[in-house]
């Protein structure tokens, strides 16, 4: 098996024939769902979205990762370990750490490099700091056989975004929203998709709970987030 998966996801819904949604939550299943759950890639070639793989302007073992999840609550720890036929470098190491200390949402992380044990992770703790529309963060993978995340927290909640078609066309951008703050979803290209992830409310007129998909067919819409804590909302758009 090339995956393992301890931790438990719910299916959301399929937005047309173009992205899927997923959830995994304490409460849909509690007794997998808890501190310690995993997701584990034991092989490269079970990376999900193959097809965007590209490698980073500074090193050939640093590359593109399927960009499909996205932390909206709790603690988790991303891990990559490596073997020497991988035949990583620490200059590869370096590029990789330096791209995750230049990010905007560094302040949640607690990065810790062992090369000497072929290991990297990075502790995650969500707190919202991307606080106008900006692109996804965290795109890099070290291009070695492992990877994996684990739920450091009981009360993790993690997104799971697939890209059913034109996997490569899509254009992610996203931001944080703390309660009572409203803000504008303006559309982008011909297909947009805006995922919000808690209780929102739409041009002061739609309600709707928790993970939430929509086609955006108007220039623009008014997102403002009615719960208690703060959410991401996220726009895919080709």
């Amino acid at each position: 098996m090339s995956t393992v998966f301890t931790a438990r996801f719910k299916f959301v819904d399929q937005l047309d024939e173009n992205l899927q949604l997923s959830f995994a939550y304490h409460d849909f299943d509690p007794q997998y769902n808890i501190t310690g759950a995993k997701l584990e890639r034991l092989t490269k070639d079970s990376r999900v979205h193959e097809e965007l793989k590209e490698f980073h302007p500074e090193s050939n073992k640093v590359c593109i990762n399927g960009m499909s999840y996205f932390l909206i609550k709790g603690k988790i720890r991303a891990k990559w370990k490596w073997t020497d036929e991988d035949n990583i470098t620490e200059n590869d190491i370096d590029v990789f750490k330096t791209y995750h200390e230049n990010l905007p949402v560094t302040p949640m992380f607690d990065i810790n490099s062992d090369f000497d044990n072929k290991e990297f992770s990075i502790d995650i703790d969500y707190a919202p700091h991307i606080m106008d529309w900006s692109e996804m963060h965290c795109i890099y993978d070290i291009d070695s056989n492992y990877a994996g995340i684990e739920f450091l927290s009981d009360d993790v909640e993690l997104l799971c975004m697939v890209r059913k078609n034109s996997v490569t066309d899509w254009q992610i951008e996203q931001r944080d929203l703390l309660p009572n703050e409203e803000t504008t979803v303006t559309k982008s290209g011909t297909d947009c998709y805006i995922v919000s992830t808690n209780d929102i409310l739409i041009n002061d007129t739609t309600e709707y709970k928790r993970i939430q998909g929509l086609m955006l067919t108007s220039d623009q819409a008014q997102y403002k987030n009615i719960s208690n804590s703060p959410q991401k909302i996220i726009k895919y758009y080709k």
